[in-house]
């Protein structure tokens, strides 16, 4: 096993974008600083293996390996590993409510079945469930899409489709609703962020570029977990919104230079990390090809840590 990953000391205490080597089993990572947009390159002979990020979160992944048939949390700074139980389904989505070192962490993982209009919501409970529980449900046709984010907040799951239509699962009391919304249109398809009790979107524009940020502000009913909106956001203030293909933070008070910034790490051909600017509109600061980092490239999924 290789050594833990040292920080500075003058490290900033901002996320860092770790570059996973998920399908070439690539053992040479990187681990990116937005602060002193300086790379280091890592070995993490523990990943040899072809792999999956299904998530990410509070410094861990969630790593799946189908060659190995293993299904585990990763904390790359420490190199410490906890094994799940492994499960075989194919996820369209995947994610965690709390770090794995919690007592009250669950996993849930969700694969919908096209031809019935149903999904099944896999949940496994750290440390207190031997086995993963699936829970089926079914809405009807045109209601709810694919999943494509998923964040915990205030102890219930929230979903996003390409649409921006959001459904809500509940695992005190296994309940499932798909949520009655205003102007979800106007932030469907895009990145989900919890931070301190509250749940953002960001929207890209055609260029790849953050354009816009929303709210969900629920009603009066919310305990209900009916009905709500989209309300648009003018300014991040000291906040600083970290989004990438695998997961999302957010951070307050970090240094003037990182608030009310916009970070956006892409995955594919034009894989690039863009810094931007949010005050009455976004404003693009700077863009960090990928390929800067030398063999660091499509082939490595950047996921923030």
């Amino acid at each position: 096993m290789g050594r833990p990953f040292q920080l500075r000391q003058d490290q900033a205490p901002s996320p860092l974008l770790f570059f996973l080597g998920e399908f070439s089993g690539e053992t040479k990572n990187a681990i990116y600083d937005p602060l002193k947009k300086a790379f280091s390159v890592v070995d993490f002979p523990e990943l040899s293996f072809q792999i999956q990020c299904l998530a990410s979160g509070q410094g861990w992944l969630l790593l799946l390996s189908r060659r190995t048939t293993s299904l585990f949390f990763f904390d790359p700074l420490t190199r410490q590993r906890i094994d799940l139980l492994y499960r075989s389904s194919v996820f369209n989505a995947a994610t965690f409510s709390t770090a794995p070192t919690s007592p009250s962490c669950t996993v849930l993982a969700i694969e919908r079945d096209p031809y019935y209009w149903k999904f099944n919501f896999d949940v496994l409970r750290e440390g207190k469930e031997k086995s993963w529980t699936r829970h089926s449900y079914s809405v009807g046709s045109g209601v709810f899409g694919y999943v494509v984010n998923i964040v915990s907040c205030n102890g219930v799951f929230y979903c996003a489709d390409m649409q921006g239509r959001i459904s809500s699962f509940d695992t005190k009391n296994w309940e499932y609703r798909v949520l009655s919304w205003k102007h979800f249109r106007e932030a469907g398809g895009r990145f989900l962020v919890e931070h301190n009790g509250e749940i953002f979107a960001v929207k890209k524009g055609s260029n790849g570029i953050p354009e816009k940020v929303y709210k969900i502000k629920f009603g009066d009913d919310f305990i209900a977990h009916e009905a709500a909106t989209w309300e648009e956001v003018k300014d991040l203030r000291d906040e600083t919104l970290f989004l990438g293909p695998h997961g999302a933070c957010a951070c307050s008070g970090l240094d003037k230079d990182l608030q009310n910034t916009i970070f956006v790490a892409e995955l594919g051909p034009q894989s690039e990390l863009v810094c931007s600017k949010f005050n009455e509109g976004v404003e693009c600061m700077d863009v960090v090809k990928f390929d800067d980092a030398g063999e660091f490239s499509s082939l490595h999924a950047p996921v923030w840590i």
